[in-house]
């Protein structure tokens, strides 16, 4: 029997269908649903809801995930959400395959993108800063070691943010691409079972949805069909009302709606993450956990800080007590002599008005952190211009924010008002004679006194000086810190102020910030209260 003589029909599997399924074999035709007759509804629609549903449990195993890399908080759950909404609002159903796959490319780039990026920040800090902070340690440890942490503590802080990043973009991109992917798998299974527009699945669904059925699927997702979204859907019919009034108001109704949910959804979040951390905080309380935070007291000054420890209860009360404290002794002077020495305040009638600079050699607090290696230089200006008080004008003589140069050079000057009369005297140290001849001709332009004479004397280094450090002044960089008006009224009872041989004087001073870049609020009110003049002084 040759093979033109052989007989399909005449199979024993053909024979078995036959009489299993009838005369009628039908074809098979390899990755296209099969049609049959008396199209069950019920069973189409629960094979694609459960397909839906497989795909919805692997898309939220992975916002989990991602979540929880983020930062699993309620407000991250609503973000995540209403960003979904929106991209489910305006995304165009009409898409085509193609516009989907260069999407999905896109998003792939980004990613790649991203990641190049990460790795790149963490390779540049190790190559350019954590290598070399370790190469400096064979010569200098504790140098090394200083610009390890500095260099670590960045390129960790670097490294999480990229990451936070990366991890962000993955959930999002995650979520795009899965909602592509079964996009088109779902469009292109419910295609191939509309296909045959008389089979009977398509003759109930042009019953239900209308006789342009057929055109809808055929077109949908081909190349040059409309777009279509929830939210172009939304704006036509909005566009289609007649009425200007009515259009308007629904308008600004769905505008309003979309914010208002939006706000009252991160309000619900931030409110559960609140509650959440209230909760914690209550337990660890109650369970006694210690803690060590640091307070910067003042934001300008962020060197000078304040290490805390204890329960959360003991850290707010210790909080709480630094900062009364700080306000209260802030910008004053505790325990220090203002003025001339002693024997000259007792011999000599004080001026009305001076003006003391205190310098340092920390450019801002604190200033008392370099142990012995703290300078503190303090200057007097008796007979104060008033015209000169203004912020630049004061910060300008004391030499900017750069300062001036001190050192082993005393300025002395004797000063006479304008009767040419003996009015005081001034002195200033500079780490040249020069310097300090400028510094005091410099800081003399706000008073109202003039140079009598002047002389500049150096301290030479012999002696006991050769050997003691504490007495020999090295040239050193100071920068202003504090201006301290005073202001000196004659009263008649001896204990209501400073007892000196031409009278009694009681004395109001306030100290004023220098060493802030910027002027310190309240500047103008402080200066004019310090320079007012009481009655009775007159």
């Amino acid at each position: 029997m040759g093979r033109a003589d052989l007989l399909i029909s005449g199979l024993r599997s053909r024979r078995l269908r036959s009489r299993v399924l009838g005369p009628n074999l039908g074809s098979r035709i390899i990755g296209q649903p099969q049609e049959e007759e008396g199209f069950n509804i019920v069973r189409f629609t629960g094979n694609v809801l459960n397909g839906l549903f497989q795909g919805a449990t692997k898309v939220g195993g992975w916002i989990f995930k991602g979540v929880v890399g983020i930062g699993l908080s309620a407000r991250a759950i609503v973000d995540v959400m209403i960003n979904t909404f929106d991209y489910l609002y305006e995304f165009n159903w009409n898409v085509t395959d193609v516009e989907l796959d260069r999407s999905i490319a896109n998003l792939q780039l980004r990613l790649v993108g991203q990641l190049g990026a990460t790795f790149g920040n963490l390779v540049g800090y190790l190559a350019c800063g954590v290598i070399p902070s370790i190469g400096v340690m064979v010569f200098n440890e504790p140098l090394g070691l200083y610009l390890l942490k500095e260099v670590g503590e960045e390129a960790l802080d670097e490294l999480l943010d990229n990451v936070r990043l990366l991890l962000r973009q993955s959930l999002y991109g995650l979520l795009q691409a899965s909602w592509i992917t079964m996009f088109k798998s779902t469009r292109r299974v419910v295609k191939g079972v509309f296909k045959d527009p008389d089979s009977p699945q398509s003759r109930f669904a042009k019953r239900v949805f209308g006789n342009n059925f057929d055109h809808i699927i055929k077109t949908w997702g081909e190349e040059g069909s409309k777009p279509w979204s929830f939210a172009i859907n939304a704006e036509a019919r909005r566009d289609a009302i007649k009425d200007p009034f009515a259009q308007e108001f629904w308008e600004e109704y769905d505008d309003e709606f979309g914010d208002a949910c939006r706000d009252a959804l991160y309000v619900i979040g931030d409110g559960i993450d609140t509650w959440v951390l209230q909760q914690q905080l209550d337990q660890a309380q109650q369970e006694g956990l210690q803690h060590t935070v640091e307070l910067t007291p003042n934001r300008q000054a962020e060197e000078e800080r304040l290490i805390l420890s204890g329960t959360e209860t003991e850290i707010q009360t210790q909080m709480m007590a630094a900062m009364a404290t700080h306000n209260l002794i802030d910008n004053r002077d505790v325990g220090m002599w203002v003025g001339e020495p002693l024997r000259w305040d007792m011999r000599n009638k004080p001026p009305r008005f001076a003006i003391r600079i205190q310098f340092f050699n920390n450019p801002t607090p604190p200033f008392y952190s370099g142990g012995e290696t703290v300078r503190e230089v303090t200057c007097t200006i008796p007979g104060i211009k008033r015209s000169k008080l203004d912020w630049e004008t004061i910060k300008e003589a004391c030499g900017g924010n750069n300062g001036y140069t001190w050192g082993r050079f005393l300025a002395t000057a004797n000063l006479e008002n304008d009767q040419g009369e003996f009015a005081g005297k001034m002195m200033i140290y500079g780490g040249s004679e020069n310097e300090a001849e400028k510094q005091l001709k410099r800081l003399l332009e706000l008073s109202d006194y003039t140079i009598q004479t002047l002389s500049i004397t150096e301290e030479r280094r012999e002696g006991k000086r050769a050997n003691n450090r504490q007495l020999y002044k090295e040239s050193t960089q100071v920068y202003p810190a504090y201006l301290t008006i005073i202001n000196t009224e004659k009263v008649f009872r001896e204990d209501q102020g400073d007892v000196t041989l031409q009278g009694t004087y009681k004395r109001r001073r306030d100290k004023i910030l220098l060493w802030t870049p910027s002027k310190p609020p309240g500047f103008e009110e402080q200066i004019q209260e310090l320079v007012r003049v009481t009655p009775q002084s007159l």
